[in-house]
This record gives C-alpha cells, structure tokens and sequence, in this order.
C-alpha cells in the first residue's frame, strides 16, 4: 500500500524521499494540508511520515498563533485520515523536555514548552496519544536531537558555520560553550527504515540521537581536523530567548534496543561526509 510524505521538501523530508521506496508526496501545490478530502484522495497506505511543520523558534516568537494553530491542526487533519483509513504513523516532534541540570534526557523526564514551537509539538504528541488510545491507532513519536546533513537550512549551526568558512573571515557564533547530540542525517533516514519494516503497533516515544554531548567549540575543532584549516571565532553572545539550554544529550537506549539500530556516523564521520558533499555541490 505504500508510504505517504508530508513535508518531503524539507530537509528530512527529501533525504528521505531520496532513499525510500513505493511512497507518495503530499502536494501542498495543489491539495490543501488542513482540508480532509485533501488527505482521502491519497487512499489507503501502510505509514504517514509527517513532516509538516512550522519548526522555525525564533519565528514562533514572532507568530506563536500561525505556529501552534499550523502545527497542530496539519496534524488533526492527518490523524483524522489515519484513522479513517488504517494508517500507522511517523511523526517528527523535537525537544520538548524541562531543563535539567545533568543534561541528559531520556524518554520518561517531564516534559515543557519554552517557547511557541515547542507547545506545538507537546499538543501534537498529545494529540496523537489520544487518537492511538481511543482509535487503535498506530503510531511512533520521534524526538530528534540536533540532526545535521546536506541541505539543511543555513540557520542551523552546521550548515551555518559552513556558510562563514565559505564567506571567508571570523565565523560569528553565539557562543562556544552549548553542549548538543548531534545525529547525522544518514543515521535518521536508517531509523525510519526500520520502523517502516516493523511490525509497528501501538504507541511508542523515542529519542533519535546517539548518546554523546559535544560542545560548540569542540565542533569546531573537529570541523578543522576535517577540512586540515584553522578558524577565527568571534562570539556574538546569545538571543534574548528565554531558557536557552546548556546541555541537550538524549538517552537512546530504548530505540536501540527496540530496533536493534546504532547510528553508522561518529561525528567525524559525518563531517567528513557532509564536508564532502558540501564542496562537492
């Protein structure tokens, strides 16, 4: 019956596209993504991937209504269509935890929104609970940390200290001292192949991330072991968002043991990969 993408033009979305089998792509050009009939003329599948999102935090400062109201009501609509037509489905949620001191977070550990896009994506995982209980649903909540690849948004850190070394000159950075999970692209893509080849049932909540924190300037200096140059760093101090995150390392453990899955790429790794294809383009 195959596999429906929604938000296949972002970046998960395409490198997913670019790897899976037997799918379909939800049009936005010609369907509308909050409108039912929109989603019954794709007919029965086997998975959604939903992927749509307004994921921008400092965006959802500026308009936490056009945030939350898309967010969660693309879902609706896409929950309403898995339920209608037997659907299972994958959806990408993000950090959604309350800040702890130790930094290191696993499923269990309360969660609270610090910003608009996080309260979008609290209210969509709840949503999503309360279909799966009530309905029968099926369905797995992804909860990626800091994911990094090829085509990602210039806004991200990776891509945009990328952009500085190719600008030439001091590379601006906020700061050097946030500890972040960073997961390679590729790692992502290998998890969701092996949900689509489960037999999924129920509801489960997974961390997508490989376990080790690394700090902005340790980044950075991998990224120079990478491309053999050094590099002149000038903080510019953080935005004036509230609660910014020291340490986000997330406890992968149980999707390891579920899935039998380790992520292929140390951060080495998929620099080199990434610096690779980045020059490449």
């Amino acid at each position: 019956m195959g596999i429906l993408i929604s938000g296949a033009n972002g970046f998960v979305g395409s490198h997913l596209s670019s790897e899976l089998n037997d799918f379909e792509i939800f049009d936005r050009k010609s369907k509308n993504i909050f409108d039912f009939s929109s989603w019954l003329s794709y007919g029965e599948k086997e998975y959604l991937i939903f992927l749509s999102a307004r994921t921008s935090i400092s965006d959802s400062w500026e308009n936490p209504y056009l945030t939350y109201t898309d967010n969660t009501q693309a879902l609706h609509t896409a929950l309403e269509y898995c339920r209608k037509c037997n659907v299972k489905l994958i959806y990408f949620s993000s950090f959604v935890y309350k800040i702890k001191r130790e930094g290191i977070y696993n499923e269990s550990d309360t969660i609270k929104a610090y910003n608009p896009y996080a309260l979008s994506k609290i209210s969509s995982e709840k949503l999503i609970q309360f279909y799966c209980s009530n309905f029968k649903m099926a369905a797995v909540i992804l909860r990626p940390f800091n994911i990094y690849g090829q085509g990602q948004n210039n806004s991200f850190l990776i891509p945009h200290i990328y952009k500085e070394i190719n600008k030439g000159g001091d590379i601006e950075l906020k700061s050097l001292t946030p500890i972040r999970d960073y997961i390679y692209i590729k790692d992502v893509v290998n998890a969701v192949k092996l949900i689509i080849n489960s037999s999924l049932k129920g509801i489960k909540t997974y961390n997508l991330s490989t376990g080790i924190g690394t700090s902005v300037g340790e980044l950075i200096s991998k990224i120079s072991n990478v491309t053999g140059k050094e590099y002149n760093i000038k903080e510019i101090g953080e935005q004036p968002y509230q609660n910014n995150i020291e340490m986000a390392v997330g406890d992968n453990s149980l999707f390891r043991a579920d899935y039998k899955w380790e992520p292929k790429f140390d951060l080495i790794r998929g620099i080199k990969d990434y610096n690779d294809l980045y020059f490449k383009k």
